[in-house]
């Protein structure tokens, strides 16, 4: 059994969170990839309940990703609060907005 990293937190509750947005049809493993800033192999071992433990950081973005602000417990507890409606396109996530702005920045250097 793979021992869990101090820097990894119990996937549960965000293969729950992945699993019920693909199956209600708001969004498909490659759309939360993109969102997320991760590869679909990635959002598709949460999927398929291939993993047990997640980094910090990539419950963050996939937290964000599917609409829900995470909470991190001392104990490595993970709470998912749901911020916003997870099938709007028009909002972007954090990991998006940071690609949008190194983009423009790039266009901006270009000039």
């Amino acid at each position: 059994m793979r021992k869990q990293s101090e820097f990894q937190i119990d996937a549960r509750p965000l293969i729950e969170a992945v699993r019920k947005t693909v199956d209600e049809g708001a969004m498909n493993l490659s759309d939360i990839a993109n969102r997320a800033g991760l590869s679909v192999p990635t959002i598709g071992r949460l999927y398929s309940d291939e993993v047990k433990f997640v980094q910090i950081k990539t419950a963050r973005r996939v937290g964000d990703a599917l609409g829900y602000q995470v909470q991190i417990s001392d104990s490595g507890g993970l709470r998912l609060d749901e911020i916003g409606p997870k099938n709007q396109s028009g909002n972007l996530t954090a990991v998006q907005k940071a690609k949008l702005l190194r983009a423009f920045q790039r266009m901006l250097d270009q000039l």
